[in-house]
């Protein structure tokens, strides 16, 4: 047996940031979470910003309890977070900027503005990715109409893991799986796409040279180890930044072609695993987004609501006192009468709703259906609307792909929300394999562990992910009312 190694995830999400040793002894990989912290986005002058400041300076805390844990025996550090959102640097590498959050409303109606120069389909042509408001592409066009300065004086661009990366070592590079979100990266050809930046008048310069996952980026700088009380050269790894890859990347499929993941966090990301794009004129209908994995696969996936309407509630729940806990919410949910709290969780309004709770009465009075009463009919009514869009959209996947999905396999801190899973095996009529609630920490330092060449392969990554974690199955179950609440949702998104 090998001795064991040991090696850091720092898991930046979009409600808190954590940070886990992975312990590993050739046979077995175990998770400690040493330091967690609430990242928190800050709505100021109209506009949600992210608090990047806090989110570095819990990081530096967060290793200095590393080093307290293990002193000198780090083996590496991976960085993984959201995608899409960025940081623009001038040519002293300050920042020109807080960084807006990707659910600001700034970037409405800038599509359209962009269709008028670039026309849609040459767009997903070239890179495949779903059109969503929050996309990096529209994000850049929204900054060239109201702030064009800021593109003029930026020298460098950074997606989130990326700046963080280069403060911990000083080293430039856009990671490939993060760069794949942006939409003006090309999925087939595995390059930036730079004419789409350059018809928009966007500069280009500002793009970094793409590093692939599991190579090492540098060291932590001199002033980083002594802030925080390191003395070992510690390697910084480029892992799948963008937390969906690292998720998928620990995910242990049976079958690629049967088999659908849900990625279930803050988004729902619903897809599966494909040799090359595919956009074909029925993805760009269903506005399918074809994404880079770890291991140089294509996500084929639809970027869907997840638990974000329900962090949001439980934000609001908190400031009026009345919530007590998760436990205690999915219990009285499920006591609840079904079928009739549900909304179409895609609705704009909720991607940038600050008071969800109103918003969801809004939408429900406006379209006729049963306005929620207390917390538990609003959380029955999510998970419900959130299993009724799964199945939609694995329908959608089922008819693109000409595969038909057996099983569904659902990782992520949303695993955890057991009532969601039983729906979604209800309503979709498929086994629904439940698990690693840490998958992208698991995929983070699987990556390390391949690089570091204490794995040598992916399949036998997957057999150690087997080994080290338990999985549950969820069976469907007959449920009266479903098929009609199916129809009745469909009609919400006409």
């Amino acid at each position: 047996m090998q001795r064991e190694s040991h090696f850091l995830a720092i898991d930046i999400g979009n409600s808190h940031v954590r940070l886990h040793i992975g312990h590993f002894d050739g046979k077995k990989l175990d998770l400690e979470e040493v330091y967690q912290f609430r990242n928190q986005q800050v709505f100021i002058q109209g506009h949600l910003l992210c608090d990047l400041i806090n989110i570095y300076q819990g990081i530096k805390n967060g290793l200095f309890q590393v080093g307290n844990v293990l002193k000198s025996d780090i083996s590496g550090i991976g960085i993984d977070s959201w995608g899409v959102d960025y940081v623009l640097l001038d040519q002293n590498d300050n920042m020109l900027s807080n960084t807006y959050h990707h659910t600001d409303h700034r970037t409405d109606g800038v599509f359209e503005k962009i269709f008028k120069i670039i026309p849609k389909e040459e767009i997903y042509r070239l890179t495949g990715i779903q059109f969503i408001n929050f996309n990096t592409l529209p994000q850049f066009y929204a900054d060239l109409i109201n702030r064009p300065w800021i593109l003029k004086e930026a020298k460098t661009m950074f997606f989130i893991a990326d700046f963080f990366n280069f403060l911990l070592t000083g080293k430039k590079y856009n990671e490939f799986t993060m760069a794949s979100t942006s939409q003006f990266f090309n999925t087939r050809e595995m390059r930036w796409e730079k004419t789409i930046l350059e018809k928009l008048s966007i500069p280009t310069n500002i793009l970094q040279t793409i590093i692939k996952p599991g190579k090492v980026i540098g060291s932590l700088l001199p002033e980083i180890k002594k802030e925080c009380n390191l003395t070992d050269d510690i390697p910084v790894i480029s892992v799948a930044t963008h937390d969906t890859a690292s998720a998928v990347a620990a995910l242990p499929l049976e079958d690629k072609n049967s088999n659908v993941y849900i990625s279930l966090g803050t988004w729902s990301l619903l897809g599966i695993e494909l040799d090359e794009p595919n956009t074909s004129q029925a993805s760009l209908a269903g506005n399918f987004t074809n994404e880079c994995g770890a291991k140089g696969e294509i996500l084929y996936h639809k970027i869907l609501p997840g638990l974000w309407m329900f962090n949001q509630c439980v934000n609001q729940w908190k400031i009026k006192g009345f919530w007590t806990s998760y436990q205690e919410a999915d219990h009285a949910a499920v006591q609840e009468e079904p079928w009739r709290y549900f909304v179409n969780p895609n609705d704009k309004r909720f991607i940038s709703s600050i008071d969800m709770p109103s918003a969801m009465k809004i939408y429900q009075k406006e379209k006729g259906r049963t306005e929620h009463q207390n917390i538990a009919q609003m959380i029955r009514g999510i998970y419900e609307s959130l299993s009724l869009n799964y199945r939609y959209y694995i329908e959608w996947i089922e008819r693109i792909t000409k595969n038909e999905i057996k099983k569904i396999y659902i990782i992520g801190g949303g695993s955890k929300a057991q009532p969601l899973c039983q729906l979604t095996a209800n309503v979709t009529g498929k086994e629904v394999m439940v698990g690693l609630p840490e998958a992208t920490v698991v995929g983070n330092l699987i990556t390390q562990l391949i690089a570091r060449e204490k794995i040598h392969s992916w399949e036998e990554a997957k057999e150690i992910i087997k080994y080290s974690f338990q999985f549950h199955l969820y069976k469907p179950q007959k449920l009266s009312g479903c098929e009609m609440a199916y129809s009745e949702y469909k009609d919400l998104l006409t």
